[in-house]
């Protein structure tokens, strides 16, 4: 199942975020001491350019907009669905809507559903 990070741990890997878009940050160092990690971060709620780093206008997103200017912004991707926990569910497991069986709010992924992803 999954893991509640602490608020501190949380805190921590958005410092290490933060801190590999300096231009001293060795990236090869980390690389041989943590190995490959990465930290999804998705919004919710609202449409490609509802985002300044994808050209919105209307709302200012300045941390997402440097997030999105030292990781990958994810441009072309595609959501599953216009609800939310069938198109996390996509996320998590890799699969289509059909394939996982959450096809709406308020029904849970199964236990034994497959993860595209683990925590260390």
């Amino acid at each position: 199942s999954p893991r509640i990070v602490p608020r501190t741990q949380l805190a921590e890997m958005l410092r290490w975020v933060h801190s590999a878009r300096r231009p001293e940050f060795d990236w090869d160092k980390d690389r041989r001491t943590m190995g490959r990690r990465f930290l999804l971060i998705t919004t919710d709620q609202q449409r490609f350019d509802g985002l300044g780093c994808n050209g919105g206008k209307f709302a200012r997103t300045p941390n997402i907009d440097a997030l999105a200017a030292g990781g990958l912004n994810f441009t072309q991707a595609r959501n599953q669905s216009t609800v939310c926990m069938p198109a996390r569910s996509t996320i998590l497991t890799g699969q289509y809507i059909r394939r996982h069986g959450v096809t709406s709010n308020g029904i849970a992924l199964p236990a034994d559903a497959p993860r595209a992803w683990r925590i260390s």
